[in-house]
């Protein structure tokens, strides 16, 4: 199935250091799959220094159907 170029939509979130950005996505992704309640986490902070310290520390790209 070919996805017309017409239907494809981009987003980019920038913000200040501290402003939610990443909750933002991983909510928006989170809808945009289907699913319900608390954000799983962890797919645009994916690295391990990231996990550990708890913020983003470099750009992440993510994409859905």
């Amino acid at each position: 199935m070919a996805i017309e170029p017409e239907s494809i939509r981009n987003v980019c979130l920038i913000g200040h250091r501290g402003s939610e950005k990443t909750v933002l996505g991983e909510a928006m992704l989170g809808l945009a799959s289907g699913r319900q309640g608390p954000a799983a986490g962890n797919v645009l902070d994916y690295a391990e220094e990231e996990v550990e310290r708890g913020m983003t520390l470099g750009m992440s790209v993510a994409h859905l159907d």
